[in-house]
């Protein structure tokens, strides 16, 4: 065996290694040939010489080419054997198959490293109550070392009243088999407060013993302030539509039977509210000519899950008809209809006004509860992910082996093109980042069905090759696509209600009425993003004129135009008196009458959003946004926006108006009063005002003006 030939083996070779005792017999650099070149040190003799002369036995680990070309992993245990002049001359080695071995020990080195580099929180406490395993994300949140908390108990670490109170209930329960959840604000030494979801799950130990707990901690803290602020905003909404005269109701789906009703369906159409919850109340109480479209409508849209809004007539109690305009939302279990809910508002001495409505068809969304993580591992050589979970067809639609099919055009392909740049400068990252070190990134990848998801990613470097270059990193990435649409949601509201409040200011600063219409008209363009805005004054006679505009360069202007339009004195000036708005996104596609539109394509207009200017009941004029080169779709915000500065504007015009009449009457009166230096004034309680000359005899007077306020 020293020379490196084998005299003979037993028939168990051919089990372990594939080849019968002949073939080893017959190919004396078998063995050599089929041992990788990186393990033949290990495995030769000749390496193990000294051990070998002093009869020590020798054992190694290493791998063997299979004859079926699969690579094993052997153990071999090698014997000297003496003659009897006491020197060796061969060796008797025994070799087992440890393969299946090696790779349960990969696995849960694999298995230990995803578990450590989780942004979760994970501990093992025993039936104690006492720290027996931790993740790294744990040592972070506590700051501590893991042996000042491996082996003490958790009271120690989160003192006695938060134990007693909070984890003891909880980990007895989990003790008795049970799998426990909950969700509560913890205080940790390293982070500060956070509010976490904690579950807790029964370990069992081989015998099947329940002997510890397995605690997972969520860190929820960003998504919990994030739900508190959209409650906030939701609840001033909710303010405002509760100071509307509407009827917020739910229903089922299947029989639209109501099964609940607000307080005001009494008010508005007289039926008491247990009423309504009646088998078919909403069908019977439909306005027959209206009850087919309206149920179709309804079906429809059900089946479509798609939420609606649609209007018809109900006969109230006193037998009279009611107009009702209804926005209705779908909500959904396991993705079928859960339940209908909807707004219903009276808009029968409204009807003209629909676009007014819009501000209150939607309903308070619902906030999901967390996120769901995708862990994956990245191989920086190959750009392609050689392990991905489940978790990925939840959150991103593809299965795990849909992402293997798409290997290294992963990036490229899904990942947007605004974020990937940045998403392919994570070697360069991986190349700089420490051992331990967590780098975080927040991209969006496209979703199967074509939509993309926010996503936040922590990556760690797992495997470098033997040059220390970054080669495999494990990430764990969570959705966060509903946490960004949130905070979209508040910065855009906040920014509209700024802006608003500065308008109103500036519109209110100055009593110069020029100045406040171009203001108003300069401003709004800047907060709609709209090509032209323009103030449009009416005459009595039923003509107007362009008193102010802001243009975009290289656009019409209009400023002094006058304009004879029948059309609209016709048809809309009563409309707009009572409140009209009119907003269309498409002159070429919307139901205008032709003179109308003839109008608005001489001011190549093509898009426009109208609301009155009112003082009381007078229509003073309009505020008019045009969009010229294209078609323009209008938010839902922006004619209630629209309608709160022209409100504003109409109180300042007023103000403006009566301030330059007075000015003007001031100004007659000093002229007058300077041209005549013997004058009284005489003012009545009635608001009559007589100034009166003077002669050289002061009882000789002369009224000479008189007039009333």
């Amino acid at each position: 065996m020293a020379s490196g030939i084998t005299f003979a083996t037993s028939q168990g070779s051919e089990q372990v290694y594939g080849f019968s005792p002949e073939e080893f017999i017959a190919d004396k650099y078998l063995w050599d040939t089929r041992v990788p070149p990186e393990d033949r040190l290990q495995a030769s003799i000749r390496h193990r010489l000294e051990d070998i002369w002093a009869e020590r036995p020798v054992k190694t680990v290493h791998r063997f080419l299979h004859k079926d070309n699969s690579l094993r992993w052997i153990h071999c245990t090698m014997v000297p054997r003496r003659n009897e002049a006491q020197h060796c001359w061969y060796v008797t080695a025994v070799g087992v198959d440890i393969t299946e071995q090696k790779l349960l020990e990969e696995n849960l080195r694999r298995y230990e490293r995803i578990v450590s580099a989780t942004a979760d929180g994970i501990s093992l406490v025993d039936n104690s109550y006492t720290y027996q395993l931790i993740n790294e994300t744990y040592l972070c949140w506590n700051l501590k070392h893991r042996d000042q908390i491996v082996g003490h108990t958790v009271a120690d670490l989160l003192g006695e009243e938060p134990f007693t109170r909070f984890v003891k209930p909880n980990f007895d329960r989990c003790l008795q088999g049970e799998v426990v959840t909950y969700e509560e604000w913890f205080e940790f030494p390293g982070v500060g407060q956070k509010f976490v979801s904690a579950t807790y799950s029964p370990y069992r130990d081989p015998k099947g013993t329940i002997s510890g707990i397995v605690a997972s901690t969520r860190d929820l803290t960003s998504l919990k302030r994030t739900e508190q602020a959209l409650f906030e905003s939701q609840l001033q909404y909710l303010h405002l539509v509760n100071a509307v005269q509407g009827i917020v109701w739910e229903a089922d789906p299947v029989t639209l039977q109501f099964t609940f009703v607000s307080a005001q369906a009494e008010k508005i159409l007289g039926y008491p509210v247990s009423q309504w919850l009646e088998e078919n109340f909403w069908i019977d109480h439909i306005h027959p000519e209206d009850r087919e479209a309206a149920i179709a409508n309804c079906q429809t849209c059900i089946q479509a899950l798609e939420p609606h809004s649609f209007e018809y007539r109900m006969i109230s109690a006193d037998g009279k008809e009611v107009w009702l305009y209804d926005t209705v939302n779908i909500t959904f279990e396991e993705s079928k209809p859960g339940k209908l809910q909807g707004l219903m508002v009276d808009i029968t001495d409204r009807k003209l006004a629909d676009a007014s409505l819009r501000d209150y068809q939607q309903m308070i969304q619902q906030v999901a509860d967390s996120t769901l993580a995708i862990l994956y591992i990245y191989d920086l050589l190959e750009n392609r992910n050689v392990f991905v979970n489940s978790q990925i067809e939840a959150v991103l639609g593809y299965s795990p082996a849909e992402i293997q099919v798409i290997g290294s055009s992963l990036m490229p392909s899904l990942i947007h093109p605004d974020d990937l740049p940045q998403a392919l400068t994570l070697q360069d990252r991986c190349c700089q980042a420490t051992t331990d070190e967590v780098l975080p990134i927040e991209y969006r990848m496209r979703h199967k069905d074509g939509s993309y998801r926010w996503l936040l990613s922590r990556d760690r470097v797992i495997k470098r090759t033997a040059n220390g270059d970054p080669w495999q990193i494990l990430g764990v990435a969570t959705d966060i696509t509903h946490q960004k649409q949130l905070q979209d949601q508040l910065a855009a509201q906040l920014e509209r209600e700024h802006l608003l409040a500065s308008i109103s200011q500036r519109i209110r600063q100055t009593l110069d009425l020029s100045e406040i219409l171009l203001t108003a008209v300069h401003e709004v363009r800047q907060l709609l993003k709209t090509e032209r805005v323009v103030l449009y004054r009416l005459e009595t006679d039923g003509t107007g004129t362009i008193v102010a505009e802001s243009v975009e360069p290289g656009t019409m202007p209009l400023l002094g135009m006058i304009i004879e339009d029948s059309c609209f004195r016709n048809h809309w000036y009563l409309a707009y008196q009572q409140g009209r708005i009119s907003q269309i996104n498409d002159i070429e596609t919307a139901a205008i009458q032709a003179c109308h539109g003839e109008l608005l394509r001489r001011c190549q207009v093509r898009a426009n959003l109208v609301v009155p200017i009112l003082q009381g009941e007078r229509l003073w004029g309009l505020l008019i946004a045009h969009h010229c080169s294209e078609p323009k779709v209008w938010q839902p915000w922006t004619a209630k926006l629209m309608q709160r500065i022209a409100s504003q504007l109409g109180i300042a015009i007023q103000q403006a108006e009566i301030y330059s009449q007075l000015q003007q009457s001031e100004r007659y009166n000093r002229a007058l009063v300077d041209a005549i230096p013997d004058l009284l004034l005489r003012v009545k309680r009635d608001g009559t005002r007589t100034f009166i000359k003077f002669g050289s005899d002061y009882g000789d007077q002369v009224k000479l003006y008189h007039q009333k306020t």
